[in-house]
């Protein structure tokens, strides 16, 4: 694949992703978002409570940081594949910069409100953030998106079989789908929040993959 017609695909979801926040901000999305938060919230449970409240660290900007810096440490120093890629490494640090950026800069921007409090289901320590911070783009979907696409890639460079292979692809695009669900679960973002953040994240992901060059692909 060239890098034209990965500036194509890059295009395509761009314009999606203009789209989408077009139609949030116009509040095409609220009856649905909030129908999913209260449907949710009635069976909602403390032992839920406990599965999906560390499922959602993973997104924690903290934890993705340690995480994205312990791949390109990985990537500068030891050899995948015959080689090691340090290009890679640079390119991941500075994409994902970019990202905790963009992704800070629209919440500003389109100041969306998040769900009511009463819904939320989070740390109790968290509320007072909760009640004064802006909820478009759902930053966990957007940090959990692009570095599980990034660790998929990796696997898929790796010499494990395929089948061990298939497995783990699988599990990083689970960790995505459950990331992006406990936000929704407890009560931190909507529905909506979260398909912006995870379309954000995969825009930046296909722009790493355009600018490094790779043809290994996640799927």
């Amino acid at each position: 694949m060239d890098i034209k017609m990965r500036s194509r695909g890059i295009i395509k979801w761009v314009i999606a992703f203009g789209i989408f926040t077009a139609l949030a901000v116009k509040g095409a999305f609220n009856g649905i978002d909030l129908v999913l938060t209260k449907t949710i919230s009635m069976y909602a449970n403390p032992v839920s409570d406990m599965i999906f409240l560390p499922i959602r660290v993973l997104g924690d900007t903290v934890v993705t940081i340690l995480l994205v810096s312990a791949i390109a440490i990985y990537l500068s120093f030891f050899v995948i594949a015959g080689k090691r890629h340090r290009a890679l490494a640079l390119f991941m640090a500075v994409t994902f910069a970019l990202l905790l950026a963009a992704g800070q800069g629209l919440k500003t921007v389109i100041r969306k409100e998040r769900p009511p409090l009463v819904f939320y289901r989070g740390m109790v320590k968290d509320k007072a953030h909760m009640a004064k911070s802006f909820s478009y783009p759902s930053g966990h979907s957007l940090r959990a998106t692009f570095l599980f696409f990034v660790l998929a890639m990796l696997v898929n460079r790796s010499r494990l079989a395929e089948k061990g292979k298939a497995a783990l692809r699988w599990a990083c695009y689970g960790a995505i789908i459950l990331i992006g669900f406990s936000s929704i679960y407890l009560g931190a973002h909507w529905l909506s929040d979260v398909m912006a953040g995870s379309i954000l994240g995969y825009i930046f992901f296909l722009s790493l993959r355009a600018t490094e060059g790779s043809e290994a692909i996640p799927f």
